[in-house]
């Protein structure tokens, strides 16, 4: 018999999961998470996107647990305004970005150091990520940055960026300060910079054990590369249908894709999935 509700924690992914950029959420996500938290649901995300942009769509998105964010380094509790969880990078980070900005001088960079966004180098698109997730910025240079940085997105053309990741993983190869940190590509315009040994799983959890949460009784929704942590940890994994085919061979149900609303069909088939989810597909392409 399957758990009550109220057991299960079931988190999402963001960007190409619960929301499209440039189209936005899907209302029949929006009208299904409302119907799942009514019932005793808890519902959250698990991200990237740090304080500043989710707090864009939480006064639609009606979030019932606490946020992974930063890709797993930060964790925050919109309802109560509180970090329940911060582990900034290492200081060497600043090196690793002046090197690569000198290197790459075509690249533009954002730094997250939680509540705040600073762009120590503008472009096109920087320009273009920062207006598509309405998020306010501090202009300032690299060495104006605060400490504690969470989280740093190398944005540029996808050729460049593939640059990027070959020059990096070289740099990484020879040791010294590259080897504290990993590059993690979770779209085709953008390259993540985090400390090694950060991803969603481990934020996924450090949320799971605050608050108390058996990970066994769990759905996580996702659909690009950089959730593949994720979904390992996960107790029951969703891939929507849009996600590449190593994704969807990772999960146990393949849902609608994001714009059809594959994150409220989970929620609204909560009793069917977790009674005999692996009897079950909705596979939609």
């Amino acid at each position: 018999m399957a758990n009550p509700i109220n057991d299960y924690l079931v988190v999402s992914d963001i960007d190409g999961t619960l929301l499209q950029a440039g189209y936005g959420i899907p209302r029949s996500n929006l009208d299904a998470i409302e119907r799942f938290v009514d019932r005793g649901g808890r519902f959250t995300v698990c991200t990237g996107r740090g304080v500043e942009s989710v707090s864009r769509i939480t006064d639609w998105v009606r979030l019932s647990a606490p946020a992974v964010l930063c890709n797993g380094s930060y964790i925050y509790d919109f309802s109560s305004g509180k970090v329940l969880y911060s582990d900034p990078m290492a200081a060497e980070a600043r090196e690793v970005v002046s090197d690569i900005i000198s290197f790459f001088p075509e690249l533009g960079v954002e730094i997250t150091v939680e509540p705040n966004v600073f762009v120590p180098r503008m472009n096109a698109e920087v320009s273009e990520h920062l207006e598509r997730q309405h998020m306010r910025y501090i202009m300032c240079d690299l060495d104006d940055v605060p400490e504690r940085w969470n989280k740093v997105v190398f944005l540029g053309k996808p050729e460049v960026l593939t640059s990027l990741e070959k020059y990096a993983m070289n740099q990484n190869s020879l040791g010294g300060v590259y080897s504290m940190f990993s590059f993690m590509r979770p779209g085709p315009e953008l390259i993540d910079l985090v400390s090694k040994g950060t991803n969603k799983a481990n934020g996924f959890v450090n949320l799971c054990e605050m608050i108390g949460q058996d990970i066994n009784n769990t759905i996580v929704i996702c659909d690009y590369y950089n959730d593949r942590e994720l979904m390992r940890v996960g107790g029951i994994k969703v891939a929507v249908a849009d996600a590449p085919a190593e994704i969807r061979a990772m999960a146990d149900i393949t849902v609608s894709s994001c714009l059809r609303g594959g994150v409220g069909e989970v929620l609204d088939k909560f009793d069917e999935i977790v009674g005999d989810y692996e009897q079950i597909s909705f596979d939609i392409f």
